[in-house]
């Protein structure tokens, strides 16, 4: 809603899709050689130009193959595809991702701790090692590093994390650990050092319901609160007033008017983080 905040070009951006978190190569019945494949985007119709992986720590780099699937519909003579004409064929500008493998050798991969990769675009940015704060969350774009773990006569393979809220990623291993993860080397140990840990966060109780205030809101009296002017909603059995909220709030009045009046409860739980601005809610059954 404001254009100070909003995301348009992003930086680039990479990931590896294979090995798959938790995925197990049999070292006795493996390839010689294991396809390592991602994709990776820029924004601004910036086109990827270069993706590397390391083995060692980002000491040495080996070029991957880039693939983009847009090349392939830039040459047509007569300028139409599926009854269309096609506008893009005479430019480089790619606003999709473009995907990328490298065949590494297993005995490599056997040897190493982690698999690291970076991608640079045609405007000659780079991922960044590491990771930094970002008010939006979402701006973040270090290195995609996958760690290998020996388990006996096989590797496993552990990503960062994990998608939406599921649990599991070494990120998360090594927080709850206490390491800390902006130590320039990803929370681990530095050179046989011990590692730096991080300040432990005491995990605080949010309450979001006001002492003293313990009226029943009947089913009726919700629903004449269906409106934009006065808009009521219920989470985990507790009805909000969110009307102090439509203006500033960060998602827009939208967002608070649509569940006027309706449970929301499995919309707030997946999207919000609680934090001590929750307890400003106006409590009010």
């Amino acid at each position: 809603m404001d254009d100070r905040y909003a995301i348009y070009d992003l930086s680039p951006n990479s990931a590896i899709a294979y090995p798959a978190h938790d995925e197990k190569l049999v070292l006795a019945s493996s390839p010689d050689y294991y396809n390592v494949r991602g994709y990776a985007y820029s924004g601004g119709g910036r086109r990827v130009t270069r993706c590397e992986l390391s083995l060692d720590k980002g000491k040495t780099w080996r070029l991957a193959k880039i693939d983009y699937a847009e090349d392939r519909y830039r040459a047509f003579e007569d300028r139409e595809l599926y009854g269309a004409r096609l506008d893009m064929d005479w430019r480089e500008t790619s606003f999709c991702w473009c995907f990328w493998n490298l065949e590494i050798a297993t005995a490599e991969l056997k040897e190493a701790d982690d698999i690291l990769v970076r991608v640079m675009d045609e405007a000659m940015c780079v991922q960044p090692r590491d990771m930094y704060w970002s008010v939006l969350g979402m701006m973040n774009n270090p290195w995609f590093r996958i760690v290998i773990s020996k388990e006996g006569e096989s590797l496993r393979f552990e990503h960062p994390t994990q998608p939406a809220l599921m649990p599991g990623g070494w990120m998360e291993r090594v927080k709850k650990a206490g390491g800390n993860l902006t130590n320039a080397y990803w929370g681990e140990k530095i050179d046989g050092q011990e590692p730096e840990h991080a300040a432990i966060e005491q995990v605080q109780e949010i309450k979001m319901t006001k002492d003293g205030v313990d009226g029943v809101i009947e089913i009726d009296e919700l629903r004449t609160h269906d409106n934009a002017e006065n808009p009521w909603f219920v989470v985990n059995g507790e009805v909000y007033d969110g009307t102090a909220f439509l203006e500033g709030h960060p998602g827009g009045a939208q967002s608070i008017i649509s569940a006027a009046g309706q449970d929301a409860t499995d919309e707030f739980m997946a999207i919000r983080k609680f934090s001590n601005s929750t307890q400003k809610y106006k409590y009010v059954n």
